[in-house]
């Protein structure tokens, strides 16, 4: 049986370019899983209607260390951020 498992949602392939509708198995942590069928888990989560993919990175973001701003990314799906201050030198 599977940690979490999460049913029915669209899988995406960039490998291939496919999407398909399909279900995800995830074992301590780890993707153990990809299937067309459904599975059973301790954790359900029926995501039919949505995409499923990994977090995005994003590498331009201008979260600033404000909590909105931080929550707006992750409902757009962004899970990590890049980010680097900028020392300016005026002279």
């Amino acid at each position: 049986m599977f940690d979490i498992v999460i049913n029915n949602g669209n899988l995406i392939d960039p490998e291939l370019k496919k999407s398909f509708i399909g279900s995800l198995g995830i074992k301590d942590g780890k993707l153990a899983e990809i299937t067309k069928g459904e599975l059973v888990g301790k954790k359900t989560i029926n995501a039919a209607g949505l995409i499923v993919c990994p977090g995005f990175i994003d590498i331009h973001g201008h979260v600033d260390g404000e909590d909105y701003c931080g929550e707006l990314s992750l409902r757009q799906g962004v899970t990590t951020t890049v980010w680097r201050e900028l020392w300016v030198k005026s002279y």
